[in-house]
């Protein structure tokens, strides 16, 4: 993260809750809605706004991550993958690194993943791996809350991202051409992805129908009725999951 002051390092823990919480707290009084929300400057400014006040809470737990995970096994802790973003521009999404390989377009297999490390076990059920997406967000790749960004095999035919049967299973492939066009061109590449999304992801196996068929109706749900305050909700529940690790209490 960019040096901005060795002052932001001197807060106590319940001092660097307070500060996130009252980003959180500081949502924009707005009555847009869906799209124009999502695209909206409010928004935006939202965004670098809580990346200012979660640093000072962030930053710590990243580097402390960091150090066990290049204590475990030696190797670099952090992690880039090429996502696609919006526009359908592709991006560097970063994370701290939860797997002992991964190839530069393979999918996540979910919260089974057998290439995941101990460490890494306690970091994804957290969602501390997802904290260096910060420097996404404040390049403007990314937004607190949003869909979340997919690898390009993940979403377009001739991906090997998943298979069943033989059959490589895409989002394009799934949803049928109607469908997709719907998901990719009104929810997916209209607006930046997201740290926090309110696809509920757990609850289905990764790489089935079912998955892609209930990520596509999350996303689009989501392109149509965001608010700041249902992002606001989102975001006070990832911060909980990832704050309760560390024994601060949100």
């Amino acid at each position: 993260m960019p040096n901005e002051g060795n002052e932001a390092y001197m807060l106590t823990g319940e001092e660097a809750v307070q500060k996130l919480w009252n980003a959180l707290n500081a949502a924009p009084d707005t009555k847009k809605i869906g799209s124009e929300w999502l695209r909206s400057k409010e928004k935006r400014d939202w965004d670098l706004y809580i990346c200012r006040e979660s640093r000072p809470l962030f930053a710590p737990l990243i580097l402390s991550a960091s150090a066990t995970i290049l204590w475990w096994d030696r190797k670099a802790p952090i992690f880039s993958q090429e996502r696609i973003g919006m526009y359908g521009i592709p991006f560097n999404m970063h994370k701290l690194r939860s797997m002992n390989t991964a190839r530069g377009m393979d999918a996540s297999q979910g919260e089974n993943d057998p290439r995941v490390i101990p460490p890494g076990t306690i970091m994804r059920a957290r969602l501390i791996d997802e904290l260096p997406q910060w420097r996404n967000i404040k390049q403007g790749q990314m937004s607190w809350s949003g869909h979340r960004p997919l690898v390009e095999s993940e979403i377009f035919d001739g991906g090997q991202a998943y298979h069943h049967d033989d059959r490589p299973l895409t989002m394009q492939y799934v949803l049928g051409r109607k469908e997709f066009n719907k998901w990719f061109r009104g929810a997916y590449i209209t607006a930046r992805p997201g740290m926090s999304s309110p696809f509920k992801s757990r609850l289905f196996k990764h790489g089935t129908e079912e998955f892609m068929i209930e990520r596509k109706r999350a996303n689009c749900w989501y392109a149509e009725n965001a608010t700041p305050d249902l992002d606001r909700k989102l975001l006070l529940k990832l911060f909980e999951r990832s704050l309760s690790v560390s024994g601060v209490a949100a």
